[in-house]
């Protein structure tokens, strides 16, 4: 609910569209927006998020989420809205029921009306107000509308940010880890503030923080969806993606590979991660798929992603050369791998829908990422769920799915492809391009690993 209207809100600090461009460039950019002289300003244009920057006497409670902004620019017209700071804008069910309303007011510093709020901490770094709600606690999620957002938003205070977070699930959210050895922590110097709670990460009573400088919600230009101007939304954000697995490694204290890029000279041991899950769409022979994979002379690394926090991501996903994985939310790690690597997504049988849209979002990691993307599709063969229906039933699949695949069997097709060594420059055209593979082009080991080997170019 917003009591003024978006466009009383921004009409509010009478903003000239200069100057409402050179915020916009300068939240993107990573610059600290609070150079600029206006008090208030909104940017309710995307349809993924809304943001707000508010600059000079800013205050809020953080036990309860009221914020207000003592004006002193007669410009500035009083008024009160509610926000909700979580960039996932579209879903107006979710955004209304999982994501609390803050309660943002905006008074004149002399007027007798306004609310008694006597700072318990003034803070010199500017604050961020974001939400943790929504669908957040899955990994996808986590990613997409919290972490990569609040990258985006923060990086370029360089962790000199307060960041306050409201709908916290649980101390589970933090996966069994210190907070400040989280992804939230590894972009703060700072404690982080829950809103809504009387201590914050440092165990310290929370009150009334003030600021000359905070944001409310946060940008993003990183959605992994294409709907609702996600595509778009990617196409203008540069290389961002990239730098946000070194950012984290430094924040966390992870050490970093000898390589920001990688690198697999004629003759080395590409290594190569293997995920099982931990129920669902299993690899049914798991063991045997790291023996093949060792055989072809990859160092394998063995991945569940449910065993690991956050540090522990971070260092092996950046020690990763290929990553093969069974379609899944713990494929959003790709984003801490190095660009230059190669992604192998297994799509269980059924999975994707008349659409075919199902694990677009783990290709579009990748494609920002510049990892080569492979894709191969389970046939029925090969599937559990032939334990469960006659192959001749019509069954809408869910996505969801508790189908568990295994490794081709012999007579399954073989595909041939450039020999190991091969310069990627001396590959064709469709080979380099090719960024889809099917049954018949890419399979796995046993008996099919050598064809994601051959199309994984060892130099560059």
């Amino acid at each position: 609910m917003l009591p003024w209207g978006a466009a009383a809100m921004s009409r509010a600090p009478n903003i000239n569209c200069c100057v409402a461009a050179f915020f916009l460039i300068a939240a993107w950019s990573g610059l600290p927006v609070a150079i600029g002289r206006l008090e208030l300003e909104c940017d309710f244009s995307s349809a993924l998020t809304d943001v707000c920057t508010l600059q000079g006497d800013v205050r809020i409670d953080v036990t309860s989420g009221q914020i207000v902004l003592f004006s002193r620019d007669p410009q500035t017209e009083p008024g009160e809205m509610g926000f909700r700071p979580h960039p996932r804008k579209w879903d107006k069910g979710l955004m209304e029921s999982q994501v609390s309303e803050l309660p943002v007011r905006v008074v004149a510093h002399d007027d007798p009306s306004a609310p008694l709020m006597k700072c318990s901490r003034n803070n010199t770094a500017p604050g961020v107000v974001f939400s943790a709600g929504g669908y957040s606690g899955g990994p996808f999620h986590d990613f997409n509308e919290v972490f990569l957002p609040l990258f985006e938003t923060t990086r370029g205070y360089d962790r000199n940010v307060v960041m306050l977070m409201s709908d916290l699930k649980g101390e589970w959210w933090w996966r069994d880890n210190p907070p400040k050895r989280s992804f939230v922590g590894a972009m703060t110097e700072h404690a982080i503030r829950l809103i809504g709670l009387e201590n914050d990460t440092y165990s310290r009573a929370q009150g009334v923080e003030c600021f000359s400088n905070l944001t409310l919600g946060l940008y993003h230009s990183l959605c992994m969806y294409d709907e609702n101007g996600g595509f778009q939304s990617r196409a203008a954000s540069g290389t961002i993606l990239q730098e946000f697995g070194a950012y984290m490694r430094k924040g966390l204290r992870v050490p970093e590979p000898e390589s920001s890029r990688v690198f697999v000279p004629a003759g080395a041991t590409p290594v190569v991660g293997i995920v099982q899950r931990n129920t669902t769409r299993q690899f049914l022979n798991y063991g045997e798929l790291i023996r093949a994979a060792q055989g072809e002379n990859f160092t394998v690394v063995p991945i569940m992603f449910e065993a690991l926090n956050h540090p522990e991501m971070a260092q092996t996903m950046a020690s990763l050369d290929v990553l093969v994985a069974v379609h899944g939310a713990g494929l959003s790690n790709i984003c801490l791998m190095r660009p230059g690597g190669a992604v192998l997504q297994v799509m269980p049988y059924g999975e994707g829908g008349s659409r075919d849209v199902t694990g677009m979002e783990y290709k579009n990691f990748a494609q920002e990422m510049e990892l080569e993307y492979y894709e191969w599709r389970v046939p029925v063969q090969d599937s559990t769920i032939l334990e469960q229906y006659n192959h001749r039933d019509g069954v809408e699949a869910p996505l969801q799915g508790g189908r568990h695949v295994s490794v081709p069997q012999p007579g399954c097709r073989h595909a041939g492809g450039p020999a190991r060594g091969v310069s990627a420059s001396d590959q064709t055209d469709a080979q380099r391009q090719s960024r889809h593979c099917d049954s018949d082009c890419l399979g796995l080991p046993p008996h099919r690993l050598q064809q994601l080997i051959s199309c994984y170019p060892l130099q560059s």
